[in-house]
C-alpha cells in the first residue's frame, strides 16, 4: 500500500497497514538548535532526514497574479519593514524566528478592491507555469499524495484587509465582501478546472486560520452569510471531479466551527491544537465521520519521554476507527529537545505500525 492509498483509506475511514507518517513542521531555529543536541550538521531538511512523509500540491496559481514586487521600506539591526508579494506591509524580526508585525494591508475599502481586483483575473495566462505538462507527469506517477490548494474564505480575507480591517468591513459593507467572495469562486472554479481534468488528485486543502485560544474568530451567523455559500459552490464544483476528501487547516479552538464545516462540504480538519481547548475524542464524538489530523499535544514533547508516552497512548485509541492520522498540534519549537523529538517520531511509529521498530537516526 503507498502514501496515496493510505492517505485515501484513512480519510474513509477504510482499513489500511497503517496511518500516514506525517508530522506537521517545526521552526526554522530547530536544525541548528538540534544540530547542538546531536541532529547531524549535514542534515538541512528535517521531513527528510526522518523520513516523515508528506503531501504536496499542483504549483497552480489562484492567487495574486501577478504579485506585489517585494520592496525593503525600513531596515535596522533588529528588523526590517517590508512590503511582500501579497502588498502587506510588515514588520519583520532579523533575530529568530516570530510572527511579523502587520501594518498595513492591501485592501481598506471598495476603491482598493477596485484597484487590485485586475490581480485576480481567472484568464491571466502565468497562473500555470510554462512546464506544467512536465509537472503533472511528476505529480501523477509520484507517491505523495496530491492536494488540490483551494484557499480558504475567510483565510484570503485577512490577507486583503487585516483581521481587524476584515471584522470592521463585515459591517460596514457586507456588499464588499460578498462581491470579493463570487469573485474569488468563480475564479477558483475557472482556473481549477484544468488541475482537475489533468493531474490525479487525492483531495483538495484550504487554510483558514479562523480562530484563536478561545474560540472562532467569526460568529457561526457571518460564516453562514459571508462562507457557507461559497464553500458549498466550490466543493460541490470539485466534488462534481471526483474529489470527496477536503481538508481545511486552522488554528485555535475550532469546536463551533466544525459543524458549518461539514455543511461546507468539508471532511477533514488540522491541527486540533490541545492548548486551545479542542479535544479530538469530542470531535469523533460529535463528528464520527470527519477525519481529524493532529491532536497530539506538542507541549508534552518539551517535557519528557514519561509525557511523551502518556500523550500517545491518549491519542492511540482513536487509530483503530480509522479518519485520524496523529500529528503534533502544531509547528515543533526549539523548545523541544532533541532526543524528545527523535522518542516522539520512534514511539510514534511503533503505535502506527502496533510495534514495529523505527530508528529516525
Amino acid at each position: 500500500m503507498n502514501q496515496r492509498e493510505r492517505f485515501k483509506r484513512v480519510m474513509h475511514f477504510e482499513k489500511v497497514d497503517r496511518v500516514p507518517f506525517w508530522d506537521y513542521g517545526y521552526w526554522a531555529e530547530n536544525i541548528d538548535v538540534w544540530k547542538k543536541e546531536g541532529l547531524p550538521e549535514e542534515v538541512t531538511d528535517i521531513e527528510e532526514f526522518f523520513g516523515i512523509e508528506t503531501w504536496t500540491h499542483p504549483p497552480v496559481n489562484i492567487d495574486l497574479c501577478p504579485g506585489f514586487t517585494e520592496e525593503v521600506l525600513e531596515e535596522n539591526e533588529r528588523s526590517r519593514v517590508i512590503r511582500d508579494t501579497a502588498g502587506i506591509v510588515k514588520r519583520e524580526s532579523k533575530v529568530g524566528s516570530s510572527i511579523p508585525q502587520f501594518l498595513e494591508f492591501p485592501v481598506k475599502n471598495r476603491r482598493d478592491w477596485e484597484e487590485i481586483k485586475e490581480r485576480f483575473n481567472a484568464e491571466t495566462t502565468e497562473r500555470y507555469p510554462e512546464d506544467w505538462d512536465e509537472q503533472v507527469k511528476i505529480l501523477n506517477a509520484g507517491e505523495k499524495p496530491v492536494f488540490l490548494p483551494i484557499a480558504g474564505y475567510f483565510g484570503f480575507l485577512r490577507y486583503l484587509f487585516g483581521l481587524e480591517g476584515l471584522s470592521v468591513t463585515f459591517y460596514d459593507d457586507p456588499g464588499l465582501i460578498l462581491e470579493i467572495q463570487e469573485h474569488m469562486t468563480e475564479l477558483r472554479m475557472k482556473v481549477l478546472k484544468r488541475t482537475l481534468e489533468e493531474v490525479k488528485l487525492d483531495g483538495a486543502a484550504a487554510w483558514e486560520d479562523m480562530a484563536c485560544n478561545k474560540g472562532a474568530l467569526i460568529s457561526p451567523a457571518m460564516y453562514r452569510k459571508f462562507m457557507l455559500p461559497f464553500y458549498k459552490q466550490l466543493t460541490s464544483f470539485i466534488a462534481g471531479h471526483g474529489i470527496d476528501t477536503v481538508v481545511v487547516d486552522s488554528d485555535g479552538n475550532v469546536n463551533e466551527l466544525i459543524g458549518l464545516f461539514v455543511e461546507s462540504g468539508i471532511t477533514a480538519g488540522l491541527p486540533f491544537e490541545v492548548r486551545a481547548g479542542n479535544d479530538v475524542f469530542e470531535v469523533r464524538r460529535r463528528y464520527p465521520e470527519f477525519g481529524i489530523i493532529g491532536g497530539v499535544d506538542k507541549m508534552a514533547l518539551m517535557k519528557d519521554r514519561h509525557a511523551v508516552d502518556a500523550e500517545l497512548a491518549r491519542v492511540k485509541a482513536l487509530l483503530p476507527g480509522g479518519g485520524f492520522i496523529p500529528t503534533v498540534d502544531h509547528r515543533v519549537p526549539p523548545d523541544v529537545p532533541y532526543r524528545n523529538y527523535v522518542y516522539y517520531l520512534e514511539e510514534k511509529w511503533r503505535i502506527i505500525h502496533d510495534g514495529g521498530s523505527y530508528v529516525a537516526y
